[in-house]
């Protein structure tokens, strides 16, 4: 393939002559890629307290401007998504409650949608990226393709649950055909939308070969990981410009989604020649980031129309920062009683998933 993606800096950023936004849509995986663009953007004095603040986790909303680009990550577990015609049920992974009544996942990630085109047309993002389930994807998320204004001009991306660290278990010549069927089905799909703004990431020629550069590398090479991890990284060639987010993953990611909101480089640069920096109200380098973020992670919940604490200036170490309260629910004896539909790896142990319904 002829192809290439084009990298840019953080003074780059700084020189951006008008607004642009990307919005993120995802899980812990898709985070990496928010946080290395965060990594990105901020210069060191700015992104020192990254890790120790609720930028560095949160399972809500989460917000970072620095001069015109704008950088958005919403949790966002398609596969956690409601099939609209199921009576409602409780969900539970081992004796945890990680739904109620309370967290419709389908209704609020709709509302979601929404709030995106509800804005005024001059604040729509420039990017959207999206994690999805191939399996679920026409009957949850083709809605919301469908809902895309004829007059948004930017790009849409789709990955799904094979874009990580857990790695594509098909891997090596045997499961070449596997994976050929995969780009197949991939590449159908993407073809039926009839949609020329939406793109597919490959999720698993991303990920097979760079699973043991994961968050723990080849020791977990085969379990449920991150790709990305908090480091401290110094260029040698530039003192000024230290790495705290480390993956090649998540960074090359966050570069693929930069390209397509500032366009080609030769063409960037360009226009930040002819800019009129008397045009620009925004100074290059002012800096706010907001948050709206849940205190646990169960029950799952997406929050629309979220009402975000923002802060202007360097990040703080702000961690246990609670905007939505609540506490982890049990799961009830009558449903950890059932034999479980399911299970999956985590990063500490195996999950056993119990769907039951609300009586």
């Amino acid at each position: 393939m002829n192809c290439k993606v084009e990298t840019f800096n953080t003074n780059d950023i700084r020189s951006i002559p008008k607004k642009r936004s990307i919005y993120i849509l995802g899980t812990s995986i898709q985070r990496g890629i928010f946080l290395s663009l965060v990594d990105i953007m901020l210069d060191n004095a700015e992104k020192e307290q990254l890790s120790k603040s609720v930028i560095e986790k949160c399972w809500g909303r989460m917000l970072v401007q620095k001069g015109n680009l704008e950088v958005v990550y919403q949790d966002f577990r398609a596969a956690q998504f409601e099939n609209p015609n199921d009576p409602p049920y409780l969900e539970c992974h081992n004796n945890k409650m990680v739904k109620n009544l309370e967290s419709s996942y389908s209704k609020n990630a709709t509302k979601v949608w929404e709030e995106i085109w509800q804005q005024d047309e001059a604040n729509w993002p420039n990017v959207i990226y999206v994690n999805t389930k191939i399996p679920n994807f026409e009957q949850q998320l083709l809605p919301f393709v469908k809902m895309i204004p004829l007059t948004w001009e930017g790009t849409l991306f789709f990955d799904d649950y094979t874009f990580s660290g857990l790695g594509f278990r098909g891997g090596g010549l045997a499961g070449l055909t596997e994976y050929e069927k995969y780009l197949t089905g991939i590449n159908k799909l993407v073809t039926s939308l009839g949609d020329q703004r939406v793109r597919w990431i490959d999720g698993v020629g991303v990920s097979k070969e760079m699973r043991m550069y994961s968050e723990y590398g080849e020791d977990r090479v085969a379990l449920s990981q991150h790709f990305h991890r908090g480091c401290t990284e110094n260029d040698m060639n530039d003192p000024s410009n230290t790495m705290v987010v480390c993956s090649n993953v998540t960074e090359i990611m966050g570069q693929l989604l930069l390209g397509h909101a500032l366009g080609p480089k030769d063409e960037f640069k360009q226009q930040v020649e002819e800019a009129n920096s008397y045009e620009n109200d925004i100074s290059p380098n002012y800096l706010r980031w907001c948050h709206h973020c849940p205190k646990s992670f169960f029950p799952f919940r997406i929050v629309p129309y979220p009402t975000l604490e923002c802060v202007e200036g360097p990040l703080e170490a702000k961690k246990g920062v609670v905007d939505i309260p609540g506490k982890e629910g049990k799961c009830p004896d009558s449903c950890l009683a059932r034999t479980a539909s399911r299970s999956f790896p985590s990063q500490s142990d195996t999950v056993y998933v119990r769907q039951c319904p609300v009586e």
